[in-house]
């Protein structure tokens, strides 16, 4: 289609074409400079100008606009509660950004895009988070929405950490409550929420199996599993960023999650830990894992605690260690410290209301000092479960093999785990003859070192490192970073 006006309209380019079903015929989104506008046509030949979207007019400066697109989502998965999406790639310097990707939620009547906030929404926080451009395809996903798009290289984002291929598949097509159009002022960024795309096989086992569409989107030498133990009370929006970023790194590769809580940490035997992962060594083994290459990241003394007891379980039903090509260890593994377990045993609860908070803390303090006295004035044979068995069993080989290469991640700043007791975990590892690379990171807190310095470059570039020396020659000599 020709340019109408060439000096009214001299960026006329980036066409966006749909279908609208609702009104059958084609919709075509198009950059027209600082506006954004709307055609429609029967036959994609003949196109017809119906309206124009002008931010500038309600003074919201965004520079040149391109990249357009119009879209539907649910909110929560409803579709009841289907809403419309308008988004640009726009320069934010006015919002302290650089370009990025603007949104509008509102309504879209097949001649007018209608949204009650002018003021848009940022997609994503990563700086050059840009030109994208959604698609969707029913013979493979449903009703899912991916979306190809332009990150700078390195860049980090809460879609995906680094890009591969340019390309981002979106698991989960939902949106939070609050971005209903009746309360569209208050919408929220469109993030994806990855452990909705997991398989809940029992209340601490869950399983990630990627889409067909993304078997070849990995290397041949990528993990094709990977174990994520998370930490003890992990919320899920923390345990959704590993997920998510893993899904990303690795898009091939399936994940089992495992989690625990307090409850189950301190109290539950060894018998009872590997009953409750039984479903994990089950993935582990399904049919066509043959050629398994698994990748095992345990959070926090939580999560040591849970890979030990997938191990135990794997051992006990096949009588070999787990087939881990690579395992580390973040923010792990510890004894059992006073004031560290009281700091660890409160942040999860750090917002309730005094009249919980009170009471909690008052039975923490009960088990801290029993846990305390028994690791310090007991024989050992009496805590092994809490403590003996998962810490040094993890330096087993009966339960983790020789040839699985070792990383430890860890802080000197984190107030729940003594970065002494990892090192010396990790000096066991290399004097039993485990290859061990290890990475002090600064400024960082307990199970958020992709906070500290580095940032989450650093901190997934170390993950990369581990998994690159396991699928390299295993006579690489284990460095120190």
């Amino acid at each position: 289609m020709p340019n109408p006006n060439v000096g009214e309209k001299p960026d006329f380019r980036d066409q966006k074409v749909f279908w609208d079903a609702a009104r059958s015929r084609w919709v075509m989104t198009l950059a027209e400079g600082i506006r954004i506008g709307f055609y429609t046509s029967s036959n994609l030949k003949t196109w017809v100008y119906r309206s124009g979207f002008i931010p500038q007019d309600s003074r919201v400066d965004l520079g040149v606009l391109e990249c357009l697109d119009l879209y539907q989502l649910d909110v929560d998965e409803d579709s009841t509660k289907r809403t419309w999406i308008l988004a640009a790639g726009a320069n934010g310097y006015r919002y302290n950004r650089t370009t990025g990707i603007a949104y509008w939620i509102g309504s879209w009547d097949g001649v007018q895009f209608t949204t009650v906030n002018i003021v848009p929404q940022w997609m994503d926080s990563g700086p050059d988070f840009y030109a994208a451009v959604s698609w969707s395809d029913s013979l493979l996903t449903g009703d899912q929405l991916y979306a190809s798009l332009s990150i700078r290289k390195h860049s980090f984002n809460s879609l995906c950490f680094k890009v591969k291929k340019n390309f981002t598949s979106f698991n989960s097509t939902k949106m939070p409550s609050s971005t209903h159009p009746t309360e569209i002022g208050d919408a929220k960024p469109l993030i994806p929420k990855p452990l909705s795309a997991l398989t809940r096989f029992s209340p601490k086992i869950s399983l990630y199996t990627p889409p067909r569409s993304s078997a070849n989107t990995g290397s041949p030498h990528d993990p094709t599993t990977i174990l994520l133990c998370s930490w003890m009370n992990a919320a899920p929006k923390h345990i959704g960023h590993y997920c998510r970023t893993y899904m990303c790194l690795y898009p091939s590769a399936r994940i089992i999650l495992a989690t625990t809580n307090t409850k189950e940490f301190l109290f539950q035997s060894e018998a009872r830990r590997r009953a409750d992962v039984k479903e994990a060594v089950s993935a582990i083994l399904a049919p066509g894992q043959a050629n398994e290459r698994l990748f095992v990241h345990a959070l926090s003394n939580g999560g040591t605690n849970r890979m030990y007891a997938v191990a135990g379980a794997h051992q006990a039903l096949t009588g070999k260690a787990l087939p881990a090509k690579a395992f580390l260890l973040d923010s792990a593994p510890g004894i059992p410290q006073f004031r560290r377990d009281m700091h660890a045993l409160a942040v999860p609860v750090v917002k309730w209301p005094l009249y919980l908070w009170l009471p909690y803390m008052a039975v923490s303090l009960e088990i801290v000092l029993v846990v305390f006295m028994t690791v310090n004035w007991i024989p050992k044979w009496v805590w092994k479960d809490l403590v003996w068995s998962p810490t040094y069993g993890t330096n087993d080989q009966n339960f983790v093999p020789m040839d699985c290469a070792r990383g430890y991640i860890y802080s000197k700043e984190d107030l729940a785990m003594d970065w002494k007791d990892i090192e010396k975990h990790a000096t066991v590892a290399e004097n039993k003859g485990y290859t061990v690379v290890k990475k002090l990171v600064e400024g960082a807190e307990h199970v958020q070192l992709f906070k500290g310095n580095g940032g989450e470059k650093g901190y997934w570039d170390f993950v990369e490192r581990l998994w690159g020396m396991a699928m390299a020659d295993r006579e690489a000599q284990p460095e120190t970073l």
